[in-house]
């Protein structure tokens, strides 16, 4: 068999020592294929090209160019793929055949060649692997993160080099369900193993590599509940300490999931090595590559809002030229898609943009394209700049839910000017300063000088609405605020109390009119 010099084959994970690690496990046990041919358990054409072939992979006297030589793929991948459909219940022997299969994988063109040429041989593999026959997942067995990587990377692998991307859809969306979410088959939620900062990494790459193919995207993005928020929550670390964003504050656990695997971090078992940098540059890598789907940077941007703030506050702690690179193009990516005008807006409120930015551009990047995303973001920012009103600014934050005493809580004009806004679309904006006051009385999440901020200014709010709009009195009442706002009459921060004072003091004086 020839190869094209010209296609080029991406080797995955081959800089994952945790995944070399575990195949070197593999690689120097003994298994006897004569005892396996006389048992009847393989055939003896099935066991010697076996034993032939690991013999050639593993015979450190001879060089890969000698090996490959000695290999006839068209006769090996066949009796592999063979070996595992008849011996699907022998954990030794699948391990041994799907390390044999990998090794092929990182060394030869000529592995992903004939699988390209031999779509059947793909087929048998996939089904195996995502309809259950192998089984790579044994909640018991300590084995069960190499069997269970093994097969993954033989998929994944296959499917990311594959000449028909279209056709993969079907599995790339299996790998997805079955393996990488909570749904993943025979997960045991009562497992006590603990999830490493490399299996982290592993994991990481699987889902940037099937989001570097374009038709893969909104596939992979159809399970963004449960891996953006862990992937932001390693890009980000303590910085997402900082929020109070909801999503971040009722983010429940998943079992065994992807989403368990990437939150189950804690800081304290990292290695002195740099994989660290390399989990924060490869979880941005995935966020990038699925931002060139305009529809999923939209949504990106939308749904995980203060999260993608605080892209550009990264931005600025780092010395690490390559996450500013992916940070800022993340930024820029979504800031261009059409008519998403409201996300720049809330980074140019929330975000300090304008600043931070013009920061960022005194800094001498050597990357030019990262100082060109720079320019072209700051003018993004810029045109944006000149379009706020207070009322987009009074807009994102009340969005935020990051109250605070800005301007137009205080301007007399502002209110003047905007109340009849609060009435738009059956009193939206009113509705959601009350669920403001409603849930933060409850929260026991926020930090308490936080919480305090944000019930005197939602408190604040509230009374200019009563006061100016004294109809706003029986929406009030229908949301079911006005007991709660009462019982902030014994608030232990007196700020609080003179706010809810004022409140009460409202109603009463408009009732009574």
């Amino acid at each position: 068999m020839t190869v094209d010099k010209q296609q080029h084959f991406n080797k995955i994970l081959v800089d994952s020592t945790h995944f070399a690690n575990l195949r070197r496990s593999i690689k120097f046990r003994s298994i006897l294929w004569d005892n396996y041919a006389r048992s009847k358990e393989l055939s003896e054409l099935d066991a010697s090209i076996a034993k032939k072939l690991e013999k050639e992979l593993f015979d450190n006297k001879n060089n890969w160019e000698d090996q490959q030589a000695k290999i006839d793929f068209k006769k090996v991948i066949p009796v592999l793929v063979h070996i595992l459909e008849t011996s699907t219940t022998k954990p030794d022997i699948i391990k041994v055949v799907g390390n044999l299969l990998v090794e092929l994988l990182i060394r030869y063109d000529e592995t992903f060649i004939f699988f390209n040429e031999n779509v059947q041989y793909y087929s048998k593999l996939s089904t195996l692997i995502t309809k259950g026959k192998i089984s790579i997942i044994s909640a018991n067995s300590d084995d069960d993160e190499v069997l269970e990587l093994i097969f993954l990377y033989i998929l994944v692998s296959l499917t990311v080099n594959s000449n028909e991307y279209e056709n993969k859809k079907n599995i790339v969306d299996q790998i997805l369900s079955q393996f990488l979410t909570p749904d993943l088959k025979n997960a045991n939620p009562s497992s006590t193993k603990k999830i490493t900062i490399e299996r982290e990494y592993v994991v990481i790459r699987f889902l940037q590599e099937l989001s570097a193919i374009k038709c893969f995207r909104p596939i992979v993005w159809k399970y963004n509940s449960q891996f953006v928020q862990p992937l932001f929550n390693i890009i980000l670390g303590t910085l997402l300490s900082e929020s109070t964003d909801d999503d971040i504050n009722n983010a429940s656990p998943l079992s065994n999931s992807i989403s368990n695997i990437l939150s189950s971090r804690t800081g304290t078992n990292l290695p002195a090595n740099n994989i660290n940098v390399q989990l924060q540059y490869y979880a941005l890598l995935t966020l990038w590559l699925l931002t060139f789907n305009k529809t999923i940077a939209k949504e990106l941007s939308s749904n995980y809002t203060l999260q993608f703030i605080k892209l550009l506050k990264l931005v600025t702690i780092t010395v690490k030229e390559k996450i500013s690179r992916l940070s800022i193009a993340i930024l820029l990516n979504c800031c261009k898609v059409p008519h998403n005008t409201e996300v720049v807006k809330k980074l140019v409120l929330l975000g300090n943009a304008l600043q931070n930015l013009q920061s960022l551009k005194e800094r001498k990047y050597s990357d030019l394209e990262l100082n060109e995303d720079l320019d072209e973001l700051k003018t993004i920012v810029d045109q944006s700049l000149q379009e706020l009103n207070s009322f987009d600014e009074y807009l994102a934050e009340l969005d935020s839910k990051m109250l605070c005493w800005s301007p137009p809580h205080v301007d007399n004009q502002f209110w003047n000017d905007n109340i009849d806004k609060f009435k738009d679309d059956h009193w939206k904006i009113f509705k959601n300063l009350i669920a403001i006051v409603l849930s933060t009385g409850t929260d026991n999440t926020t930090d308490l000088k936080d919480k305090s901020t944000k019930l005197q200014v939602a408190l604040s709010d509230i009374t200019h609405v009563i006061e100016l709009l004294p109809e706003s009195i029986v929406v009030l009442d229908k949301e079911g605020a006005k007991l709660p706002i009462m019982e902030l009459l014994n608030y232990p921060d007196s700020k609080v109390k003179y706010e809810a004072l004022k409140t009460v003091q409202a109603l009463i004086k408009v009732s009574f009119k």
